[in-house]
């Protein structure tokens, strides 16, 4: 039923649209705006309205609060960066090879 309105909508307006958009110049922009903001509330709304919405954000948000949690790459960018900084410093990629000479280059394979 719903896909009847559009269409119907589409074409009442269609004709009109163009000239309506032409005359605004970034009024289309705004239109556009408008009618992702329109969806977007409709679909929040829509999730504010089920019934275990709230259990679901605290656990989201508990997810978020302890480290277990969290990416992997959250913790291994910053040892990422400090490795290329180190490797810039010394001159050397391998340098990092030479911290346990017991293993086959260090380690890092």
């Amino acid at each position: 039923m719903w896909t009847v309105g559009i269409f119907l909508f589409a074409k009442a307006l269609g004709p009109n649209l163009l000239s309506w958009l032409q005359r605004w110049n970034s009024g289309g922009l705004a239109v556009l705006l408008l009618v992702v903001a329109v969806v977007v509330a409709i679909r929040l709304s829509i999730k504010f309205g089920q019934r275990n919405f709230r259990r679901r954000v605290q656990a989201a948000l508990g997810r978020c609060t302890r480290w277990e949690f969290w990416p992997a790459w959250v913790f291994y960018f910053p040892v990422a960066v400090n490795y290329l900084w180190l490797a810039i410093r010394y001159r050397s990629f391998t340098l990092p090879t030479a911290a346990n000479p017991g293993i086959f280059s260090g380690g890092l394979s």
